[in-house]
């Protein structure tokens, strides 16, 4: 029989600040629209002031349209931005082609009842290619009629001075404080994107909005460093690699720079778009009562308590994480054990340091309500034996 070594992470929620005044959006990313999505989009609506949604790509194949769920959209009562996704660093894109698409999207959009708010681009362009990308710009505009058309932006191209020829193309702009540049780094960096933030509304003369991660990231690596993979979507729980890296957004660090913006907002700053509409069969994506928690402005702790419950009469324990709190919480990166704990092995990105009796990872899992993860077990001796 065995000994359960159970780490407590309890959520506690304390009303905080106030809500933030700015408004919230939130990107609708899924290419297939399944029953789980209409009732999230249609739940989650009173936490969103729009839906910004993905309608479709230009890659290698040409134009790819998302089958959106207009009529469904139109019961959330929320107006919509259309975003028109354009892979790869260059913007070598037919405008034709692209128009043809927005439009074919705006008409289906308006046929359903659905109020269009505007037009986002959403490309990571190459900085040297800006000027590219501000010509291509001008050529959809001349070829589409919106209220509003805006882009995704790098915090990168605040160093080009093509970026205030991109902006000069368009009415908005949200800026994107979340990538995968050096896996050690992490998905987010709180200080990081604050002074991203700040640089970017000292730069550009338009209303914009900045996108926040609500998701995680797997990342897989070749020995010499160079990024393999990195994938995001997927619902299903991938089988531990030595060789990949779950890149995790802790929801207390996102928080802090909601705090940050709600105290000393930048100048032309208007609200933030979430990135992405979780839903619960997203394993890399928040659960839905975080992202409500962290919108709704409400401070979240994290006090862990150990618990050894003696089974039987063995020396040994698996070591458990266990989510008992209705919102999500990251698990901590170093786990310490009684010292006479000196034999130990970790699982599930766990490593076991018999030198000082610990548990660490590089990147450990974000437990969602209910969750319950075993990172390894212990050999303990003496008064720590159970």
């Amino acid at each position: 029989m065995r000994l359960f070594l159970i780490l407590m992470l309890a959520a506690g929620i304390a009303r905080a600040a106030p809500p933030t005044a700015f408004d919230h959006d939130a990107y609708v990313w899924q290419r297939r629209w399944t029953p789980e999505l209409v009732r999230t989009v249609a739940d989650a609506a009173e936490v969103f002031t729009a839906y910004r949604v993905l309608v479709g790509e230009l890659d290698a194949r040409g134009a790819v349209a998302v089958a959106v769920d207009w009529p469904a959209l139109a019961t959330t009562k929320r107006p919509v931005v259309l975003v028109l996704r354009l892979p790869g660093a260059s913007p070598r894109v037919d405008p034709g082609t692209a128009a043809n698409l927005l439009r074919d999207a705006q008409a289906a959009a308006r046929s359903a009842q659905v109020v269009v708010a505007g037009i986002e681009i959403d490309h990571d362009c190459a900085r040297a290619q800006l000027p590219a990308y501000a010509t291509l710009l001008r050529a959809l505009r001349e070829r589409v009629e919106v209220p509003m058309w805006s882009i995704t932006a790098l915090p990168d191209w605040v160093q080009s001075d093509a970026l205030v020829e991109v902006l000069a193309e368009v009415d908005a702009s949200v800026l994107q404080v979340h990538a995968v540049a050096q896996p050690g780094a992490g998905l987010f960096d709180a200080a990081q994107a604050l002074r991203w933030i700040r640089a970017y509304a000292r730069v550009t003369p338009r209303p914009f909005r900045v996108a926040l991660p609500a998701y995680a990231t797997r990342v897989t690596q070749a020995a010499d460093g160079r990024i393999l993979t990195i994938e995001s979507d997927a619902a299903t729980m991938p089988v531990f690699d030595e060789t990949a890296r779950e890149l995790v957004v802790d929801p207390r660090r996102v928080a802090v720079v909601l705090r940050r913006l709600h105290e000393a907002p930048p100048q032309r700053f208007v609200g933030i778009a979430w990135f992405r509409l979780p839903l619960a069969s997203d394993r890399r994506a928040w659960s839905i009562d975080t992202l409500r928690a962290v919108v709704a402005g409400q401070a979240m702790d994290r006090p862990v308590r150990v618990e050894r419950v003696r089974i039987g009469d063995g020396p040994s324990a698996d070591v458990v994480l266990r989510n008992e709190q209705r919102v999500d919480v990251l698990a901590p990166h170093a786990i310490t054990v009684p010292a006479s704990c000196g034999t130990g092995e970790g699982v599930a990105g766990y490593r076991f340091d018999a030198a000082r009796a610990r548990f660490d990872s590089n990147a450990p899992p974000l437990l969602k309500p209910g969750a319950s993860r075993t990172i390894g077990w212990v050999h303990c001796q003496g008064s720590s034996a159970p």
